[in-house]
């Protein structure tokens, strides 16, 4: 708690950070609802009104299945979807590159984000890609077991059975992650990339009682968002969905703050 509450003296020197996320997440999640909006809407053209009856919706799902199966409309978006996640890999690590630098050199004068996307940005990218490329290491055994399972059972049996996979997978991703942010906090400081490393390990803990009360705040938040906008339909329910944003975006650099104090509290 000590760690989270001096960190968000850190939130507000940069909280025009906060809103660059903001506008980033925005503009993603824009171009995001639009692509699935592109598939999904031409699909539900063809589904059975007003009152659809059992042989109509297997006509339906049948038809489905031919496009996805038979035909190269699944690799077309595939490809649209690799795309959009392409660029945003190669955005991200230029804005955690900037937010980084600023943290740590929160005395000094002047806009430090894009000081530090300058100074910075090469061996952050290089972080990030090595991160994501750890984290998607699993897939090499979890995707095609998932394949043959997925051709022998239903997706209730799959849900069931995979649940434990998923959830080891976002543990494993979750340990990478931080272990990479602390020997970013490492490069950026010029104390050493294994030290942040030393420092994430012997401090894992301390880390995880971190992400987690802040997690708990976001759910709550998210709680308190998601009743708001039930109540209060319409435009104040938009307002509170985008404001939710804003939200994520003030808890995610407050998370990285607050492991930035902890990492600065052991070096």
């Amino acid at each position: 708690m000590n760690y989270i509450k001096e960190s968000f003296s850190i939130v507000r020197h940069h909280f025009y950070i906060v809103i660059i996320l903001f506008l980033y997440q925005l503009i993603w999640g824009f171009f995001l609802y639009r692509f699935i909006d592109a598939i999904v809407v031409p699909i539900l053209e063809h589904y059975p009104d007003p009152h659809p009856t059992e042989t109509s919706m297997q006509m339906f799902l049948i038809e489905s299945q031919f496009q996805l199966m038979k035909t190269d409309i699944l690799d077309y978006y595939l490809w649209m979807l690799a795309g959009l996640f392409l660029i945003r890999m190669l955005i991200t690590p230029f804005i955690n590159a900037g937010l980084y630098y600023s943290i740590h050199h929160q005395d000094d004068k002047g806009l430090l984000f894009f000081k530090g996307i300058k100074y910075a940005w090469k061996p952050v990218c290089l972080f990030y890609w090595l991160e994501n490329l750890l984290i998607l290491v699993p897939a090499y055994w979890v995707v095609p077991y998932f394949y043959q399972e997925w051709k022998l059972y239903d997706l209730e049996h799959l849900g069931i059975s995979f649940l434990p996979i998923i959830f080891g997978w976002i543990v494993f991703a979750w340990i990478i992650h931080q272990l990479f942010l602390f020997m970013q906090f490492g490069q950026v400081s010029k104390v050493g990339v294994f030290q942040g490393l030393l420092l994430s390990l012997k401090n894992l803990p301390m880390i995880l009682g971190i992400t987690l009360l802040l997690l708990a705040l976001l759910l709550l938040i998210s709680g308190i968002f998601t009743a708001a906008a039930w109540i209060w339909t319409g435009l104040i329910a938009i307002i509170l969905h985008q404001t939710y944003h804003l939200v994520r975006s003030i808890v995610k650099v407050w998370g990285i703050a607050a492991q930035y104090k902890l990492w600065q509290s052991k070096c």
